[in-house]
């Protein structure tokens, strides 16, 4: 009946008050999502935050191409010296070059034109112009040596020629001759044969085995001659220099 009564009323068209509102029921269960919006305008840009820490660095990057050729710098500083190297092998012997001296060759001669030829020295064994072989001179100084197998001692003595002459002491000389001996201070023997003069200022021209034995003393010629002693003046002045440079 209450049906029928509710369908006779909602077919009268009859408005019947509402009634008081129940409780809220339960939440139903969520939609689903609604079609997205259109975005909205950018808001302003915010302020700058304060830096952050250092990240950990990246892995290499590959290699970049080769670039273009710079400029040429400075020359350095040069560096020190390098260890000496080994020698080389000597070169082949070059030309004369500029001289004094020329070669004729049609005679072998060696030429010194127009010029002095000046030898000396202050040592021992040098100074000396030597003519021909076998002469001994290793201890004349500024001494002319001519002959064969002849032999200077001292300074500034001169063998002309001969062989088997002897010569020592100071400013002595042979002419020539063989197996003569000078020995003392200017003293002179001109040739012969086994001939001595051993004094100041002695001499003997020639002969065989002659001797001048004192200052100034002299032998023309002869075999076996002596020739030597002072006057009685001379003696006593003489004596007297002797004792003096003892």
């Amino acid at each position: 009946m209450e049906d029928m009564m509710c369908h006779k009323m909602s077919s009268c068209q009859l408005q019947v008050p509402a009634g008081p509102s129940g409780n809220i029921g339960p939440p139903g269960p969520n939609g689903p999502p609604g079609v997205v919006g259109d975005a909205g305008t950018s808001g302003p840009q915010g302020e700058e935050g304060g830096q952050g820490y250092k990240g950990d660095s990246g892995p290499s990057g590959p290699p970049g191409s080769i670039g273009s050729k710079g400029d040429e710098g400075p020359v350095g500083p040069p560096g020190p010296p390098g260890v000496q190297g080994v020698a080389g092998p000597l070169g082949a012997k070059g030309s004369m070059g500029d001289s004094y001296f020329s070669l004729e060759v049609s005679t072998q001669t060696v030429l010194l034109t127009d010029y002095n030829f000046h030898i000396w020295a202050n040592y021992t064994g040098r100074g000396n112009l030597v003519v021909g072989n076998g002469h001994t001179y290793s201890s004349c100084t500024n001494c002319f040596i001519a002959g064969y197998q002849n032999s200077a001692e001292g300074i500034a003595n001169a063998i002309l020629g001969g062989s088997q002459n002897s010569i020592r002491g100071s400013f002595n000389a042979v002419s020539g001759g063989q197996s003569n001996f000078v020995d003392g201070t200017g003293s002179s023997i001109g040739g012969g044969l086994g001939n001595k003069a051993s004094a100041v200022g002695a001499h003997v021209s020639g002969g065989l085995q002659n001797e001048a034995t004192s200052k100034a003393a002299s032998v023309a010629g002869g075999v076996r001659v002596t020739a030597g002693g002072f006057s009685n003046a001379t003696a006593l002045q003489e004596a007297a220099f002797v004792l003096a440079s003892r």
